[in-house]
C-alpha cells in the first residue's frame, strides 16, 4: 500500500489537475490500519486480536470524506476510483454497495462462485466493532472483470536480490512443503477449515513420500533454503486460495504446485503461469497428487525454471521500479481498465 502510493507520487503518470485523470488513486492504507487496531487495549499479537471491524468503518469514513470533500467520486459513482486492499480480507474492508464499482488492488484473486459456510463464521469471530463486516464477507472480496491481483511485498529482499529466480542447480528434494496446519491459534475453532483441510492431507498422507520433504515444523531459519533445493514447492491456501509461499518459491526457481482453479494470479492477463507453474484441482486431485507430479518429466520441469529465470521481477517491486517488475505490469493493467473503468457503465453498476 505505502509503495504503490509512494512510486505513484514519483511517476510520469501522476497528474495534479483532476480533469486530467483517467482514474484517482485512494492512499488509504487499510491493512496497515487493520494491523495496528486491536480488540482490547495493549500489545497486539499473539494475545490480543485486530478488530477488523473499526477498519470496516474507517474504509466507510474515507468514503464519506472523499464523497463530502470532492466531485469526481459522484460523476462516476466510485468507478474510476482505484483502492488498495492488500489483506487476505481484500475489499471486504469496506461497505459493498459503495466500493462495488471501484477498482480494488487485491492480493486474493479468489473467484469461487459460493464461499463456505465457516468463512462467514470466521468473519463474525473477527468482526469486532461492526457486525456488518461479517455480512459483508458473504459476497466478493474480488471481482475479475474491473479488479487487479497484485503480488505481496515479500520481507526478505535477498530472495530476489541473491537468487533471481534461478536459485540451486543442485535440487535434492523432489517436492516440498512446510508449514502450519492449523492457521492462528486465535481462530482454532475453524482449524480444520484451514487450507480447506488440502495442508493438513498433505501431511498426513505424504509425510514419507521418496523424494518428498513434507512436514508441519516450522523451521524459519531453514525454510528459504529448503525451497532453494527443491524442484516444485506445493503452495495450497492459507484462509485464502493465495499464499505467499508461491511468490517465494518462484523467486527461488522452484515450481510452485498451486491446488486451486479458481485463483486469479497477478496479472494473469500479461504472465502465461502455465509456463511457471503447476495446477492441481484442490481436493479433488489429492489423492493422486504423488503420481500426478511423478509424471512430470524431468525435460519440462528444466523449462519451466528457465522460465521463471526470466519472469521473476513481475513478482517483484523494484526499487526504483523497472521494466516488467510489479509496479510496472500494474499501470499496465490500471491503463488497461481507465477506458472503461475495468467494464464498469458510467454512472457505475448499481446505478
Amino acid at each position: 500500500e505505502v509503495f504503490i502510493h509512494e512510486q505513484l507520487l514519483v511517476s510520469s503518470t501522476l497528474t495534479l489537475n483532476a480533469s486530467e485523470a483517467d482514474l484517482f488513486f485512494v492512499p488509504w492504507y487499510s491493512s496497515c490500519f487493520m494491523s495496528s487496531n486491536f480488540v482490547k487495549p495493549g500489545p497486539g499479537w499473539p494475545d490480543n486480536d485486530v478488530d477488523i471491524g473499526k477498519t470496516y468503518l474507517a474504509t466507510q469514513a474515507v468514503i464519506d470524506h472523499i464523497k463530502g470533500s470532492h466531485p469526481f467520486w459522484n460523476d462516476s459513482n466510485g468507478a474510476d476510483h482505484v483502492w488498495p486492499f492488500t489483506s487476505d480480507w481484500g475489499s471486504c474492508l469496506g461497505p459493498f454497495a459503495e466500493l462495488h464499482n471501484s477498482i480494488h488492488l487485491v492480493t486474493s484473486g479468489d473467484v469461487s462462485e459460493e464461499r463456505p459456510p465457516w468463512y462467514y463464521l470466521r468473519a463474525k469471530d473477527h468482526m469486532g466493532s461492526s457486525p456488518d463486516f461479517a455480512e459483508r464477507c458473504r459476497l466478493p472480496c474480488y471481482q475479475h472483470h474491473k479488479d487487479v491481483a497484485i503480488p505481496p511485498m515479500l520481507s526478505v529482499p535477498a530472495l530476489f536480490r541473491d537468487s533471481r529466480g534461478v536459485g540451486n542447480a543442485d535440487r535434492p528434494v523432489r517436492v516440498y512443503f512446510r508449514g502450519n496446519t492449523a492457521g492462528s491459534h486465535k481462530a482454532m475453532p475453524f482449524a480444520r477449515n484451514y487450507s480447506m483441510g488440502i495442508r493438513q492431507y498433505i501431511v498426513d498422507n505424504f509425510s514419507e513420500e521418496r523424494g518428498w520433504l513434507v512436514s508441519r515444523e516450522n523451521r524459519p531459519e531453514s525454510y528459504h533454503k529448503e525451497l532453494a533445493s527443491s524442484q516444485m514447492c506445493l503452495a495450497p491456501p492459507g484462509w485464502e486460495q493465495w499464499s505467499v509461499r508461491l511468490f517465494e518459491s518462484l523467486l527461488l526457481g522452484c515450481i510452485p504446485v498451486i491446488f486451486s482453479l479458481s485463483l486469479v494470479l497477478p496479472f494473469q492477463s500479461l504472465i502465461d503461469y502455465s509456463n511457471v507453474t503447476l495446477r492441481v484441482r484442490d481436493s479433488a486431485d489429492l489423492a493422486a497428487l504423488p503420481a500426478l507430479l511423478a509424471s512430470v518429466p524431468g525435460p519440462a520441469l528444466d523449462l519451466k525454471r528457465r522460465s521463471i529465470a526470466s519472469m521473476w521481477r513481475a513478482v517483484t517491486y523494484q526499487r526504483p521500479p523497472e521494466e516488467g517488475d510489479a509496479f510496472d505490469l500494474l499501470l499496465r493493467e490500471l491503463s488497461a481498465r481507465a477506458p472503461t473503468r475495468g467494464g464498469t457503465p458510467r454512472g457505475g453498476w448499481l446505478s
